[in-house]
């Protein structure tokens, strides 16, 4: 903490000092149970995880989600449909607690 900076500013560079760090190696990505629920999510609405060809995010924020846990809301748009190879790519949005957890989340679908 430098001299006059307030301890909530110092805070909140530390945590996204932290952010950029820990993102880095991609563990996080392994380990995180928003990612495996917004891919469950996916995987009912395409009726088998087996016909998700693709998926891949970026974390946009840290979420602290409470020990007694949180919403988590997960909205798809189909952005593009390949009719030739039966796949579709869907954006999903994903929120938790409210904030914005996910960004960039995409998947390629294969359709029935």
């Amino acid at each position: 903490m430098t001299t006059g900076q307030t301890f909530e500013t110092a805070l909140a560079e530390r945590a996204e000092r932290m952010l950029d760090a820990c993102t880095l190696c991609g563990k996080c990505y392994e380990v995180c149970p928003i990612v495996d629920a917004a891919g469950a999510v996916l995987e009912d609405w395409v009726g088998d995880g087996g016909r998700v060809v693709e998926f891949g995010t970026r974390f946009t924020s840290m979420v602290v989600v409470p020990r007694d846990g949180a919403d988590l809301e997960v909205a798809g748009t189909v952005k593009s449909l390949d009719e030739d190879a039966r796949r579709a790519t869907v954006e999903l949005t994903v929120t938790a607690a409210g904030t914005k957890a996910l960004g960039r989340c995409l998947a390629v679908v294969a359709l029935a």
